[in-house]
């Protein structure tokens, strides 16, 4: 075993296991000191390009690009440690650590009593599946969609593939919906949505093929992204929100907003959106490190 796998194994099966019997304002300081370090010290390449992409699209000096990097894997490290709560959470006063923002109650409002299939695009951005969690206590049957966290999936270790399926597993519980996975047939979403279930998609995955490629626009350039909750929408005429989880330390704030029935608007809304939140804390987001086939430049 690789020494870097070593270390992820000893975090995720030993480390931040035993941190969820501290108290949370305890547990999360120490799970984001360790697990930077732990980062930055096993992790080099991923550091160093997520350092690259967010100094190279800000234009920033390296040192203010090596602080974002800092506040970026602290935060992946905190993220992580949510997934040893979550098999503690049962009702929405359990997420006492998730505050919603009042400046988008009427969203929520509609959300909540919204009848119809929905789909909740979401980004890579802050602690994405604590708002899964929280939305489904809303309204207990919000389902999503990830990548395959079994063995078909190659760019999985054994440590990494456990934990995945720990997480999310507890995530779909919680939240009270199905749990989709890429390698499954696609007409499964299809029939949720058409029972008038909802499912968060991930909408900032690149997409290589141009002739598939949806192109909202992006700071000054645009997004490179797949096509299947365009399609997904078109096809369920399902309505679309946007959700985003932003990380505060100990805490997070969770809002979600209505967003335009027409879903290439509705994806462009989503991504202008991710922008202008960036603005306030650019290391929030997961994907500075493959930004150069993620977007392109106008």
């Amino acid at each position: 075993m690789k020494l870097n796998s070593f270390v992820r194994a000893l975090k995720l099966r030993a480390i931040l296991p035993a941190l969820k019997f501290l108290p949370k304002n305890w547990a999360y300081p120490i799970a984001s000191y360790i697990g930077y370090k732990l980062f930055f010290i096993f992790e080099k390449e991923w550091v160093n390009q997520y350092r690259e992409g967010i100094q190279n699209f800000y234009a920033v000096d390296f040192k203010t690009a090596v602080n974002w990097t800092k506040l970026h894997f602290q935060m992946l490290a905190r993220e992580e440690m949510d997934s040893f709560f979550y098999p503690k959470i049962k009702v929405l006063d359990d997420f006492k650590h998730i505050s919603y923002d009042a400046n988008f109650e009427n969203d929520l409002k509609e959300f909540k009593e919204d009848p119809n299939g929905k789909i909740i695009i979401m980004s890579h951005f802050g602690r994405p599946l604590s708002s899964i969690g929280y939305l489904g206590l809303h309204t207990n049957n919000v389902g999503m969609l990830s990548q395959a966290v079994d063995q078909t999936n190659p760019h999985l270790d054994p440590t990494t593939r456990t934990y995945l399926n720990y997480k999310m597993q507890n995530v779909a519980r919680i939240s009270g919906g199905q749990w989709f996975k890429t390698n499954q047939n696609p007409i499964l979403m299809y029939k949720a949505l058409k029972n008038k279930e909802s499912i968060v998609i991930m909408f900032d995955i690149p997409e290589g093929d141009i002739s598939r490629q949806i192109r909202p626009r992006f700071e000054k350039g645009f997004l490179k992204v797949a096509p299947g909750i365009v399609r997904l929408a078109r096809k369920t005429h399902a309505n679309l929100y946007y959700a985003e989880n932003i990380d505060n330390g100990n805490s997070t704030i969770c809002r979600v907003i209505k967003l335009s029935n027409e879903p290439e608007t509705a994806l462009s809304e989503a991504a202008e959106q991710l922008s202008k939140t960036l603005r306030d804390k650019p290391w929030l987001w997961w994907q500075w490190n493959i930004i150069n086939i993620l977007w392109e430049k106008e």
